[in-house]
């Protein structure tokens, strides 16, 4: 006669039953990511032959099968993206200003002529909740200092197209940004052509955009001999203002200021303008972006109508199936009163 089964029978022979083989455990064994996995059980072109069959082989001498149900959740027949807001909303760094809108608009509009829906979302938002990452893939705008937004982002199995630094595409993973380089070059070349030789760069380079903004202001100004002093600020009109009204009282002399967004560089004409200092006869001012569309500001201009419509085609290729490359977008530089009188 058995005997009966007790509660710590149970419990030890859940213990000792083999768990079911994850994808991630596939793909551990085969020596690949997740995605090439998926590809690879899907037939995709993207994998090579040799390696989906050998994905496909270890697959079934282990009895893995891809989870239908599951996968429902996250192909394309839901036709939704999420759109990841990198930063949080803030008095002086609302998300209505325009150049938050005017990507907003080129997603959907692109997004809406292939039939998907677009999810908003803030990063805050979804490392609270996963629920916010329902969807067939992801958009991330802003990598966040140091990548930080990215790396966590990235954790989730799903397809994701960055806004920020044009890394190279890798996996299910594209970035688009423009040229912050070349943007950094054309400020830099204009300043020092107009006789400026002691700049102040406002931004933080924990942010690879600015680094890269910071690398182009380097390498246009040395060869004039001019000297570029780095300043750490947030991209806000009130930071900036604060950070030159403190370098006004205190620093070196300076006769021009690089801000890396246009509300920075409105920042420090609001602090020249409260210490009695001209611009441009005593410092000449420049900013990033060209959304604000001050008349008075020098800036470098980047299309974000464009950069919502490519960040979409990027994630409608990758749903597709279809190999992507990371691209950088142009710039242009805009001179106004704020340089020239």
């Amino acid at each position: 006669m058995k005997r009966p089964v007790e509660d710590g029978d149970v419990a030890r022979a859940r213990r000792q039953a083999p768990s079911a083989m994850t994808m991630a455990d596939l793909a551990a064994l085969a020596g690949v990511s997740k995605i090439t996995v998926s590809r690879a059980l899907r037939d995709s072109s993207l994998v090579r032959e040799e390696v989906r069959h050998r994905i496909k082989h270890l697959a079934e001498e282990h009895g893995y099968r891809l989870n239908a149900a599951a996968r429902s959740l996250r192909t394309r027949r839901a036709h939704s993206v999420t759109a990841v807001i990198e930063m949080d909303p803030t008095t002086d760094r609302p998300y209505s200003e325009p150049l938050v809108l005017t990507v907003i608009g080129g997603l959907l509009q692109a997004f809406a002529t292939q039939g998907y829906r677009l999810v908003l979302t803030t990063r805050s938002e979804v490392m609270s909740t996963a629920s916010a990452l329902d969807a067939d893939g992801v958009i991330l705008l802003g990598q966040g200092p140091n990548d930080e937004a990215f790396r966590q982002i990235r954790k989730f199995p799903l397809p994701l197209v960055v806004w920020g630094s044009a890394h190279t595409a890798f996996d299910d993973v594209a970035f688009v940004g423009s040229d912050n380089r070349e943007g950094g070059r054309l400020v830099g070349h204009h300043l020092a052509s107009l006789g400026r030789r002691r700049l102040l760069f406002l931004g933080d380079v924990a942010h690879e955009e600015v680094a890269e903004r910071l690398v182009g202001v380097s390498e246009a100004t040395g060869s004039f001999g001019a000297e570029v002093t780095t300043l750490v600020c947030p991209f806000s009109r009130e930071a900036a203002r604060a950070v030159v009204a403190r370098q006004i009282t205190g620093g070196p002399a300076f006769d021009a200021i690089i801000g890396c967004s246009d509300p920075m560089a409105l920042g420090a004409l609001d602090a020249l303008e409260a210490a009695g200092r001209q611009t441009p006869g005593d410092v000449a001012v420049t900013g990033y972006d060209d959304a604000i569309h001050d008349m008075r500001l020098t800036t470098v201009r980047q299309d974000w109508d464009l950069a919502g419509r490519t960040l979409a085609g990027k994630m409608v290729d990758l749903l597709a199936g279809r190999a992507v490359m990371s691209t950088l977008l142009p710039v242009e530089l805009v001179v106004r009163s704020t340089t020239q009188a």
